[in-house]
């Protein structure tokens, strides 16, 4: 299980063990977990064409989570 740590030292991820791993906000979803995802909706006997409309989904950029693990440059 994954747990995520907010304190003012920074974030941090635990996948489960005690090691905690710095992370950042995702760019993805801002750090809220949650994207606007597009559902398609199809042509239906109530209605004559389909349409796109929207919905909350849950982000793939970091699974939910709202942070990931930080990246470094190898120099």
């Amino acid at each position: 299980m994954t747990t995520i740590r907010r304190d003012a030292t920074g974030i941090w991820i635990s996948h489960g063990n005690d090691i905690w791993i710095e992370a950042e906000n995702c760019r993805d979803c801002d750090g809220w977990g949650e994207v606007e995802i597009d559902v398609y909706r199809p042509q239906s006997f109530n209605r004559d064409i389909g349409y796109i409309d929207t919905a909350m989904g849950s982000c793939d950029g970091c699974n939910g989570l709202g942070a990931k693990e930080k990246e470094y440059d190898d120099e």
